[in-house]
């Protein structure tokens, strides 16, 4: 089921140039972030790093 959202424009922005790189549109390159969120969020003793 698809719903409208609102995003901030630098959220959007950084999914088009992001999602280009990786081949996504940038509702998809949207969702897979929420779903690295998601996973992050399932699992806290997993280690990440910032850049």
């Amino acid at each position: 089921m698809a719903k409208a959202i609102k995003l901030s424009e630098e959220l959007i922005s950084e999914a088009v140039i992001n999602g280009k790189a990786q081949h996504h549109s940038a509702p998809k390159h949207i969702g897979y972030w929420a779903r690295i969120g998601e996973i992050a969020d399932e699992n806290p003793d997993l280690p990440y790093r910032l850049h």
